[in-house]
């Protein structure tokens, strides 16, 4: 748990804004909490605002094309700050992608692939896993096919 928060934070020192930002974390000993088999906790901020996943599920009906447009921007550039400090996040998806309401600032979350420092994934080192390039990619698709569909 201490090396996906330490990994989390390695992500927001590289996106600031554009990362969820972690808070604190607290080991506890002895004592399991969280998700799964875990020992400690963490606090992230709190993101007033839908995933991308659901946005993408209802198809973009309340965004505009231009708020759309602009969320496909800043994916792009979180991709290519990613990319550029050698960090590969290992679970890109619309669930780790969160867009605050009334700021339309897309956040990415969850580093859990991932150890400080690494620069490959702890885990799911299968060949069929689609790499960090491959999953921004298959969103940006998403979004330039509701685009098309306006």
């Amino acid at each position: 748990m201490k090396d996906e928060f330490n990994a989390m934070v390695e992500m927001y020192e590289i996106l600031g804004n554009n990362a969820v930002k972690p808070i604190a974390y607290r080991d506890i000993d002895g004592e399991i909490k969280g998700y799964g088999i875990v020992k400690g906790e963490y606090w992230m901020e709190k993101i007033d605002g839908p995933t991308l996943n659901e946005i993408i599920d209802n198809e973009g009906a309340t965004y505009s094309k231009a708020r759309l447009d602009g969320i496909k921007n800043q994916i792009h550039f979180i991709k290519n700050k990613l990319k550029q400090a050698n960090f590969e996040h290992g679970d890109v998806g619309p669930h780790n992608i969160f867009i605050e309401r009334k700021t339309n600032k897309v956040k990415l979350f969850d580093a859990s692939g991932m150890k400080p420092g690494e620069t490959k994934l702890k885990y799911n080192e299968d060949e069929d896993d689609e790499d960090d390039e491959t999953q921004f990619n298959n969103i940006i698709n998403n979004l330039d096919n509701i685009l098309r569909s306006r």
